[in-house]
C-alpha cells in the first residue's frame, strides 16, 4: 500500500505542476483507448462496475434492484405479495426495496457520463432510466407517492414509499431534464409528472403518503431535521429552475426563513450549522449510514448552484463542506474488504413471511420488518459486510466530491482510486455499490466545468 501511494503521490505532484488542482481526474480520466480499452485503470474499474449493474441489477422496468446473486438471481414480489404486504407494507429487506432511491440517484451519475463523454449509448441509457422512475409515479393514486420499486407485473407496488425514496426520485430526473438528456416529448412529460407529485406533497404538508391514504404517512420533510430541511428546499427551488413559476420561488423563501415545529433555527440555518453530522461522524463508530445522508448532500450541492443570493448560498456550501470532512475520515474503511470473503447470503426474502403478521399502518409496518430486519442479517451476514466495506466508503467518498472542495478531494483520492481498482464487483450482491460511478463521474463533470468551461446542469 506504501509503495501504491508513494506512486500516486509522484503521478499527482507532476499534475498539480503542469495544471493545477482543478484538472484532478479530468486528466486522469480522459478516455484514452488503446485497441478499444481504456488505458485508465480508474476508469476501466468504473465502467465494470457499470457493466455489472447493468447485467444482474437492472430490471426489466430500468429501475436497480437492491441485491442479487452472482447469477442474477432476484425474486421479485408478485403484485398479491405488494397488496398484502410482504414481507412488510414498507417492502423492507425485498429487491424492489430501493428503486426510487438507488436509481434516482444513479440517474445522476448516468447523466454526468454522458455529459462527460457525450454518447449515444449513454444517453440512451440514461433515459432508459429516468423513464423506470416516471412509472414509480404513476402507479399509485395518492397526489405525491412515490413507489420503491415495482412487482413482478410492472405495477404492483408497497403501500409505503419514504423520504429517502422521493428526494432521489426529484434529484435523477432534474439532473436529466436540465442537462438536456430527454427530448422534447420526454421532457414535458418529466416536468409534468414532478409538479404533480411537488404539489401533492405540498397540499399533504411535506408529509409522504401511502396507497391507500387511508393507511396514513411514511417520512417526511416538514420537521426540525437537518436532513429533511436541503431536501424540501431542493424540490421547491427546483420546481422554480424547471418551470419559472414564481409561486415555487415564493414557497421556497417561506421555507427557507421558517422554523419547523420544535425548532430555533430556521431552515436555512439547519442547513449551514454542521448538525447534518452526528454520531455517523465518529470514525470509531461502529455503525455509520453515509447512505441515506448523501440524499441531504445531493440536496445542497443542488442548492448552491442553484442560489443566486451570495448569503443564502453560504449556508449551503458551509453545510456541505461541514458534512464532507466528516464524511472524509470514513473513506478509507474501503481497505477492509476482502474480495475473498465468503460469507453467507440469500436472495430467498420469502423466508421472513414466517414472521409476517397484518399490518394496519406505518407504524405496524416497522413493528414487523425491525424483527424481521434480525433475522435477514442472520442469514444475510455478507449484505452487512458489504454495507461496511462497500457502500459506506464509497457514499463518504460521493459526499466529499459533492462539496467540490479540491482539497478534500485530494485527500481522499489515493483511497478513492485503490478501492475503485481494488474491488472484484462481479462477486457483490448488493447494488449500493453505484455510487463508483456516481462520484467518479461527478468529479469529472466539475473538472470539465472549470477547465473546459461545461454547462452546469
Amino acid at each position: 500500500m506504501r509503495r501504491w501511494i508513494s506512486i500516486w503521490s509522484k503521478g499527482l505532484a507532476m499534475s498539480l505542476a503542469v495544471a493545477g488542482t482543478n484538472t484532478l481526474w479530468a486528466q486522469q480520466s480522459g478516455e484514452i483507448r488503446q485497441g478499444g480499452i481504456t488505458a485508465d485503470p480508474v476508469l476501466a474499474a468504473v465502467e465494470n462496475a457499470h457493466g455489472e449493474l447493468w447485467r444482474r441489477f437492472m430490471d426489466p422496468h430500468n429501475l436497480l434492484y437492491d441485491y442479487a446473486d452472482r447469477n442474477g438471481e432476484v425474486r421479485v414480489p408478485t403484485p398479491e405479495e405488494c397488496r398484502e404486504e410482504k414481507p412488510n407494507g414498507l417492502g423492507w429487506w425485498s429487491p424492489i426495496e430501493n428503486g426510487a432511491f438507488f436509481s434516482g440517484l444513479y440517474l445522476a451519475g448516468l447523466v454526468n457520463r454522458w455529459r462527460a463523454t457525450g454518447r449515444t449509448l449513454h444517453r440512451n441509457e440514461a433515459r432508459r432510466v429516468a423513464q423506470g422512475l416516471l412509472r414509480l409515479s404513476s402507479v399509485g393514486r395518492s397526489p405525491g407517492f412515490i413507489a420503491r420499486g415495482v412487482a413482478t407485473d410492472g405495477s404492483g407496488f408497497h403501500p409505503a414509499g419514504s423520504d429517502d425514496q422521493t428526494l432521489p426520485w426529484f434529484y435523477g430526473l432534474w439532473h436529466a431534464v436540465k442537462s438536456g438528456l430527454l427530448d422534447e416529448r420526454q421532457h414535458e412529460e418529466t416536468v409534468k409528472a414532478m409538479v404533480a407529485v411537488a404539489e401533492g406533497l405540498e397540499a399533504n404538508g411535506w408529509h409522504m403518503p401511502c396507497v391507500p391514504r387511508s393507511l396514513g404517512n411514511r417520512g417526511s420533510w416538514a420537521g426540525a431535521s437537518p436532513s429533511g430541511a436541503p431536501r424540501v428546499l431542493f424540490v421547491t427551488r427546483a420546481m422554480y429552475d424547471l418551470t419559472a413559476d414564481k409561486r415555487w420561488l415564493e414557497v421556497y423563501r417561506r421555507l427557507m426563513h421558517e422554523k419547523p415545529h420544535k425548532s430555533e433555527k430556521t431552515r436555512l440555518e439547519l442547513c449551514g450549522d454542521g448538525t447534518l453530522i452526528d454520531q455517523h461522524s465518529r470514525p470509531e463508530s461502529d455503525y455509520f449510514a453515509f447512505w441515506t445522508k448523501a440524499n441531504a448532500q445531493v440536496s445542497l450541492n443542488a442548492l448552491c448552484k442553484l442560489e443566486t443570493d451570495p448569503a443564502v448560498r453560504a449556508h449551503y456550501e458551509r453545510g456541505r463542506r461541514e458534512f464532507a470532512r466528516a464524511a472524509a475520515k470514513h473513506v478509507a474503511r474501503g481497505w477492509l474488504f476482502d474480495n475473498r470473503d465468503d460469507l453467507p447470503f440469500t436472495p430467498d426474502w420469502r423466508q421472513l413471511d414466517r414472521l409476517w403478521r397484518p399490518q394496519a399502518n406505518p407504524k405496524e409496518m416497522v413493528a414487523v420488518a425491525r424483527p424481521q430486519l434480525r433475522e435477514w442479517n442472520r442469514i444475510n451476514p455478507r449484505l452487512r459486510y458489504e454495507a461496511r466495506g462497500v457502500r459506506e466508503p464509497l457514499f463518504a467518498a460521493w459526499i466529499v466530491v459533492l462539496a467540490e472542495d479540491d482539497k478534500l478531494t485530494v485527500g481522499i483520492r489515493a483511497d478513492v482510486d485503490a478501492m475503485l481498482t481494488r474491488i472484484d464487483w462481479t462477486r457483490l450482491r448488493w447494488s449500493s455499490f453505484f455510487p463508483a460511478e456516481c462520484l467518479y463521474w461527478e468529479r469529472r463533470c466539475h473538472s470539465l466545468e472549470q477547465v473546459e468551461g461545461l454547462g452546469q446542469p
